[in-house]
């Protein structure tokens, strides 16, 4: 939807991981959490894999055609986003949802973003 909108920036540089889920894969994870998951035991619900914002975006571009957007300095992206955002950024980590998968038996719908973002693209109309 950003892409989209064009209110997605870039940052220059940024290869700090992000971890995603689509919505209805986080469902089956917390469902199977509140139903087989161990008092007291921590499960990541994420995806299969962690990637850049820049590896996305590029993703998106073969989906969606030549979408462009702003690429911004770190010190441009420090004045434009919120401290919040920068601070997400920086704590860059790649999770692993072995537990999830192992101990609660989920398998995912969308073990990637690719599938993910592949699907909202189709449900939209967004392929080109």
């Amino acid at each position: 939807h950003r892409l989209r909108s064009g209110r997605f920036r870039l940052i220059e540089g940024n290869d700090a991981f992000s971890n995603r889920i689509h919505v209805r894969d986080l469902a089956r994870g917390l469902e199977a959490m509140c139903e087989r998951g161990v008092v007291g035991s921590t499960y990541l619900i994420c995806d299969d894999q962690p990637t850049s914002m820049s590896e996305i975006a590029q993703y998106c571009r073969e989906l969606l055609g030549d979408i462009s957007y702003p690429v911004l300095s770190w010190e441009e992206a420090r004045a434009a986003l919120k401290p919040s955002h920068i601070a997400m950024i920086e704590d860059s980590k790649r999770l692993r949802n072995t537990r999830m998968r192992r101990d609660l038996g989920v398998e995912l719908e969308f073990p990637t973003y690719r599938e993910g973002l592949r699907q909202v693209a189709e449900l939209h109309g967004w392929l080109v």
